[in-house]
């Protein structure tokens, strides 16, 4: 799951915070989080990559606990369940969360997150690092046998220009830009003149490709 948000405040002193709320408690190491879900027989495992704020300004801690279970600016507002109901898992309330702070103080924020779903007993997570194509942003994650490219204006608004971006390695590749104006796009591979033509509609502002190792794209 990737997820991207632009903030804007009125105040550039105004701190801005991105949560993820877990029932259990997170590890946080440098700019990643892993939370293990072991309650009622569980064995998933979920992994949090924090892309923007890029690692220099981004600020990842946790929050929860015995008496932290609800905690909002130094008061704990108690939500307490009935405990039958957590016993037969009718009811997940979460005890902790993850926080995401830039350092430092600015009118516009972005947050870049991508989130990945394993068994914590045989974990596949693949490695995720930030990709950067001028007024886009967005993703490459490196799997087995595919990289998955995602890529998103930093503005949110649709535009015309062209896109260009490199993705590693050689086997298949699933890209997905975003905010696109509505027409047709030509889509071919650097140095080269030939291509495809794909349509992008007005509702969706976006395309997706798969671009097979033998593909001359």
């Amino acid at each position: 799951m990737v997820i991207f948000d632009r903030v804007v405040s009125a105040d550039p002193s105004f701190r801005k915070y991105w949560l993820l709320h877990t029932l259990e408690e997170p590890r946080v190491e440098s700019t990643s989080a892993t939370v293990d879900c072991t309650q009622h027989d569980s064995s998933g495992r979920l992994t949090l990559d924090v892309l923007l704020p890029a690692a220099q300004n981004a600020d990842l801690t946790t929050v929860g606990g015995p008496g932290k279970e609800f905690w909002v600016f130094s008061q704990n507002y108690a939500n307490d369940v009935d405990p039958q109901r957590l016993e037969r898992s009718s009811m997940e309330p979460g005890a902790w969360r993850i926080e995401l702070s830039p350092r430092s103080a600015a009118a516009e924020d972005l947050f870049l997150n991508v989130i990945q779903v394993t068994d914590r007993q045989s974990p596949s997570r693949w490695p995720v690092q930030r990709l950067d194509a001028g007024e886009r942003v967005g993703c490459i994650i490196e799997g087995p046998e595919t990289t998955w490219a995602v890529l998103m204006r930093k503005d949110s608004e649709r535009s015309a220009e062209p896109v260009e971006f490199t993705v590693p390695g050689q086997g298949t590749v699933r890209m997905l830009v975003t905010d696109l104006t509505a027409g047709t796009w030509n889509v071919h591979r650097q140095g080269s003149a030939e291509g495809i033509k794909l349509g992008v509609t007005k509702d969706s502002g976006q395309r997706g490709l798969t671009v097979p190792p033998a593909r001359g794209l």
